[in-house]
């Protein structure tokens, strides 16, 4: 249950993702294949704008999954 969480969750991280990449913050959205994983966690997108959206689902998705792994060591 918890990887299907965390497979929808930073799947709308990515398609809220604002844009932008570090070699050229003028690209709209998330780019699967050049943008970074962890951009989806920034504060602010490459392109300058808020990535508050995209960082929430990003965080949130992170941390059900760090405890599901926890959990299911001990």
């Amino acid at each position: 249950m918890c990887n299907i969480s965390f497979l929808i969750l930073t799947t709308i991280a990515m398609l809220v993702y604002p844009g932008g990449i570090e070699s050229d913050p003028t690209t709209v959205g998330y780019l699967f294949f050049t943008n970074f994983f962890s951009d989806l966690g920034r504060i602010i997108a490459f392109s300058g704008t808020s990535n508050l959206a995209s960082r929430s689902l990003f965080v949130t998705a992170l941390t059900i999954e760090g405890i599901s792994l926890c959990s299911s060591v001990v």
